[in-house]
């Protein structure tokens, strides 16, 4: 009998999970040639999965397509948010993880971890299950809307953790829309990437899961195994190109999670815990930070923008600092905290943890990508997660 409720583990941006092929041989949460994460805990009595969203995807777009992967049946991004963004508004079809999801007994709950863009995944899938949203309510007949837009469903949760979330954006993102570049990289890993790889067996090793903007195929096992025209491609990229949301490279900026921030709300039945992190360190009396020798090459190479990323825009209207400069590679520490607009406080051992309240974890010696088991001990990584779902069991459910 597994411990506890299920673990879903919830990768981040440019992430891939247990359909791609490339989680086999390097599982986000595992490392490289490793054992997932998932199937360690689930070895371990812990019930556990690793889904595979929309790498490329917004929040609230990742956020239908987990509820389909842990309930099944088809993905619905609801009627008035695909007509809203140009999008369809129905995806992919799964058999689900836990069918039987909110009967009573182990299936009762689920605890969320997100890593990365994965916390505003949780932040968004909570709340549209604590209160679904009215807009769809608005304008979906009954029979056709799907309960994640219903609201009340907040029992299904038992904790939502993030891991060096970008609850609160990165200043990474941030200078990306101040500088225009988001929609060229858009273009270059999204455009270029679909026009070469079309529907070849490329989607089999990482789907980017933007079948529903028409930029890569639904299905990778119906393939063609053809180039596609660039024509179709530029259209489709240039619909999602258009959005200041529903668009994942915008939406981890500072500016647009405060706006995504004041969308939802919290739960009193659920409990949420922000993991922090940071790697970064002072150099001497220098305006800026940088990263620790022992961080992944990838944090170092961010690190050369959240280190020292500063304008009057973010100082006047987030009082930004130069504490902002440190950081886990990628994310500023201090906005991986939980939603700034939310009741929360600094966790301690004498803490009385309760629902309905975020606490902010003790900041951790780790990157970005410390997460994912990169230049981790395996032992210790592995003991770690343990060790956290071991502090959810101990938490009471709230009915």
């Amino acid at each position: 009998m597994s411990k506890g409720y299920p673990n879903i583990l919830i990768h981040g941006f440019f992430g891939w999970g247990d359909q791609d092929l490339l989680n086999k041989v390097s599982p986000y949460f595992g490392g490289i040639f490793k054992k997932g994460m998932d199937q360690y805990l689930t070895e371990q009595g812990y019930e556990s999965y690793a889904p595979s969203v929309g790498p490329w995807s917004s929040a609230w777009d990742r956020s239908c397509e987990l509820y389909a992967q842990i309930m099944g049946g088809t993905v619905d991004y609801g009627k008035a948010h695909s007509e809203k963004y140009g999008h369809a508004r129905y995806g992919k079809t799964y058999k689900g993880y836990i069918n039987d999801w909110g009967a009573p007994g182990a299936h009762a709950k689920v605890n969320l971890i997100g890593h990365s863009f994965g916390g505003p995944t949780v932040i968004r899938f909570c709340d549209l299950l604590d209160r679904g949203c009215a807009e769809e309510r608005a304008v979906t007949p009954k029979e056709e809307l799907s309960p994640l837009f219903e609201g009340g469903h907040a029992n299904l949760i038992h904790c939502a953790t993030t891991l060096s979330g970008t609850n609160n954006g990165t200043t990474l993102a941030e200078a990306g829309s101040d500088l225009h570049i988001s929609n060229l990289v858009n273009w270059l890993l999204l455009g270029v990437i679909s026009t070469c790889l079309g529907q070849t067996n490329a989607f089999r090793l990482w789907d980017f899961k933007c079948a529903h903007w028409g930029i890569t195929p639904i299905y990778a096992n119906e393939l063609e195994h053809k180039f596609r025209g660039f024509r179709a491609c530029k259209e489709a990229v240039d619909r999602y190109n258009a959005n200041d949301f529903d668009n994942i490279m915008v939406e981890m900026s500072v500016t647009n999670s405060a706006k995504l921030n004041e969308e939802t709300s919290i739960s009193p039945k659920i409990y949420y815990f922000a993991r922090r992190a940071c790697r970064s360190h002072k150099i001497g009396n220098l305006p800026f930070q940088a990263m620790h020798l022992k961080s992944f090459p990838i944090a170092h190479i961010s690190q050369l923008i959240t280190g020292w990323y500063m304008t009057p825009y973010l100082k006047k209207t987030f009082g930004a600092d130069s504490s902002w400069f440190a950081s886990d590679g990628p994310v500023n520490t201090v906005c991986t905290a939980a939603p700034w607009n939310k009741p929360q406080e600094d966790w301690t051992e004498k803490t009385v943890v309760v629902p309905g309240k975020w606490y902010n974890m003790p900041v951790e010696y780790k990157d970005h990508f410390s997460w994912m088991g990169f230049l981790e001990d395996t032992k210790v990584y592995r003991q770690y997660f343990l060790d956290m779902v071991k502090s959810f069991e101990a938490l009471e459910p709230i009915k």
